[in-house]
């Protein structure tokens, strides 16, 4: 296919929402309306085991469990179980929230490619949605070596008042500590 016609054919996706084209404007990825589109593709299979695996943490930790990664500029939630807290924050699977302010979402950038997480940075929008959000890249490659460091991600009131949230990162060996789990629910204190 001839290049001009790739890009029109490309362009064209991305304003029916099917791709989205990333900051350095050399790179395509999954747009809202695909991604929509293969979650409800995704109801089996993959999906399915993806869901049993966070209600088994969900069971042990009492806390609602998501499973997100970025899209574009945002965090999108793959997967969501709540747990049986009667007060809740509606998240669905699709759902978007920025990077710059939750956990998942500093977790995915801290793990970036340095050069690639500058240009994403130098694309964002620092919206301050809590007194606590980090509003520069600065400080936010600060947290990005404590994040790599510690292992994990947190969330201290930056994105929503009153929500406090972790984030690890999955990959191929993570399942093993889901087998040290213990196999009772822990209690509320």
């Amino acid at each position: 296919m001839p290049r001009a016609t790739l890009h029109r054919l490309c362009q064209r996706l991305v304003e029916e929402g099917f791709l989205f084209r990333e900051p350095d404007r050399r790179h395509y990825s999954v747009g809202p309306r695909l991604f929509k589109m293969g979650l409800t593709i995704a109801g089996s299979g993959v999906g399915t085991q993806r869901h049993a695996i966070l209600k088994q943490v969900v069971d042990v930790t009492r806390e609602t469990c998501n499973f997100v990664t970025r899209s574009g500029c945002d965090a999108i939630y793959l997967a969501r179980v709540e747990s049986d807290w009667p007060l809740r924050v509606h998240l669905e699977p699709g759902s978007r929230v920025p990077l710059h302010c939750t956990a998942s979402g500093k977790l995915l950038l801290a793990h970036m490619d340095a050069q690639q997480r500058q240009k994403l940075l130098a694309s964002l929008t620092f919206e301050r949605f809590r007194p606590a959000t980090i509003m520069s890249a600065d400080a936010l490659e600060t947290e990005f070596a404590e994040i790599l460091c510690d292992g994990y991600s947190t969330d201290r009131e930056e994105f929503m008042m009153g929500l406090i949230a972790i984030a690890v990162p999955v990959s191929a060996g993570t399942e093993g500590w889901l087998r040290r789990l213990p196999a009772t629910p822990r209690k509320h204190a």
